[in-house]
């Protein structure tokens, strides 16, 4: 769903009728494109903003509780489990840990390298 915050106003931009099933965080990547995290909590589903099309081929392998995504500079996809931060390339689909020991984190902020 896109709001206008000027005036409140909301538009769908993908919803079941269009094949999305994920219900989680949402991360936009430099060019547009929302990935969402697959509600089984296995996989993400690209969305495009313009369109609404979604594809569910990106990151099949991502497993996250789908609370928070974020993404880096290199518009990988991260989110968390109950305890791991899991990275996920949707070009490729490559998905792995790169953090342990957070406990139940419920979000993702990714700062700039220094």
């Amino acid at each position: 769903m896109s709001v206008d915050v000027g005036d409140g106003s909301t538009e769908t931009i993908a919803d079941a009728g269009d094949g999305l099933t994920a219900r989680g965080g949402i991360a936009q990547a430099s060019d547009g494109t929302l990935y969402a995290a697959v509600s089984s909590g296995a996989g993400l589903e690209a969305i495009d903003p313009d369109t609404g099309d979604v594809d569910s081929t990106p990151a099949t392998t991502f497993i996250t509780d789908g609370y928070g995504l974020g993404r880096d500079g290199k518009d990988r996809v991260l989110g968390c489990t109950d305890e791991f931060v899991v990275r996920a390339d949707p070009e490729t689909g490559a998905a792995k840990s790169v953090g342990e020991g957070f406990g139940y984190a419920e979000g993702v902020q990714v700062l700039p390298s220094r």
